[in-house]
């Protein structure tokens, strides 16, 4: 760790904690600017009118990039429409898209995903009579590589 980050990080009994010292960042970390379609009232009437058109926030982006090209001020990502959208900076009639929406999808990065097989169990913990074989549906194995007997010499459920 930095000593700068140790020294900042500083209670006032001069000991480090590292959970005071996050708090203390995010106190002393920049406030967000103001939102570009609130302040911008000429891209907010563009983005508006291109919307009635049924535009998407892409093709809107696209087409600002290529007509205003050396004006920030002039130019929105998809994000800031979509965001502008749904927190209603922008006209209520076109806050649906095409997807006729008027909430936003909830993302769902990061978290697991619900197993496709119910109750399914890891390999290691299945039983013993598993390991040998000896009963059908004991050699899927064997199905997926399109065998005909199993390694004991045993045929497998399909008779052959």
């Amino acid at each position: 760790m930095a000593h700068r980050e140790i020294s900042r990080g500083r209670g006032p009994d001069g000991t480090y904690n590292p959970w005071s010292s996050h708090n203390q960042a995010i106190l002393r970390r920049r406030r967000p600017k103001p939102e570009k379609l609130r302040v911008n009232a000429n891209l907010r009437d563009f983005v508006n009118d291109k919307l009635k058109q049924h535009w998407s926030p892409q093709q809107i982006t696209l087409h600002l990039a290529q007509t205003s090209p050396g004006q920030p001020a002039m130019n929105a990502c998809p994000e800031t429409i979509y965001r502008a959208l749904y927190n209603g900076l922008l006209d209520k009639r076109t806050a649906r898209l095409r997807t006729r929406r008027t909430r936003r999808k909830k993302q769902r990065r990061g978290i697991p995903t619900k197993n496709a097989i119910p109750r399914m169990r890891p390999i290691h913990t299945r039983p013993r009579e598993a390991d040998e074989r000896r009963r059908a549906g004991h050699w899927e194995g064997d199905c997926a590589t399109r065998s005909r007997t199993n390694t004991s010499g045993l045929t497998d459920w399909r008779g052959g």
